[in-house]
């Protein structure tokens, strides 16, 4: 992605990209150990009777949802956008396969819920309608066929590659003081994997510091 400071008023489908992954990621990440592990009762109270662990729920449980996913959805709106512009398949089709995860989510969390109108504020569209519970399903069906139809390996991810790793060199460190990109298969996977360890062995050429990997070769 282009860092140049001169350019940060430029938009593209990447731009929009890593912070829906982080985002989203990582509130699921916080329900999930905030809510769904207390709700599924690996996690109870004991000091009182209240709280997810008892099934205490009250009406805003799920204002976090909506309010995140809504906003991000923001975002994945913009990078289908853009990579239509700028025919960016490979964006597109990821646009809506996080569109379909992420109202997948909405509609089994909320029933019937705003999508065919939703994040349309530039639009004008500030009151979006509901969408039926079963229309929702069909769109969250089909959107990821059509996304599998787009994909194209051959060009990859434009503006969000990063390049190979730089390796780090220093005095104690083996093969000639640079890092490996590799280390060798731990004694005790080798003990208690013999099969597939050795499986994997050949398929690489070796166990060793300098066996080079995939994108080195």
């Amino acid at each position: 992605m282009n860092t140049d400071p001169t350019r940060m008023q430029e938009s593209n489908p990447g731009v929009f990209l890593n912070p829906v992954l982080y985002e989203v990621g990582s509130y699921n990440w916080s329900r999930y150990n905030g809510f769904t592990f207390h709700l599924m009762q690996s996690v109870v109270t004991t000091n009182n009777t209240g709280g997810l662990g008892w099934y205490y729920i009250t009406d805003a449980a799920g204002d976090g949802h909506w309010n995140v996913y809504y906003r991000w959805l923001n975002n994945i709106r913009e990078m289908e956008k853009q990579a239509v512009a700028l025919n960016e398949p490979n964006y597109r089709a990821i646009a809506k396969t996080l569109k379909s995860w992420m109202y997948s989510i909405l509609v089994d969390s909320f029933g019937d819920n705003p999508m065919s109108e939703a994040t349309r504020g530039d639009e004008r569209i500030f009151t979006s309608k509901f969408d039926k519970q079963i229309e929702v399903y069909k769109t969250i069906l089909q959107d990821p066929d059509s996304a599998n139809l787009l994909f194209d390996e051959t060009s990859g991810l434009k503006y969000n590659r990063t390049g190979l790793p730089i390796m780090p060199v220093g005095d104690g460190v083996p093969t000639g003081n640079v890092m490996p990109r590799r280390f060798k298969y731990p004694a005790i996977l080798q003990r208690n994997n013999m099969n597939n360890y050795l499986a994997a062995k050949e398929n690489m050429g070796g166990d060793d510091f300098n066996i080079l990997l995939i994108w080195q070769k």
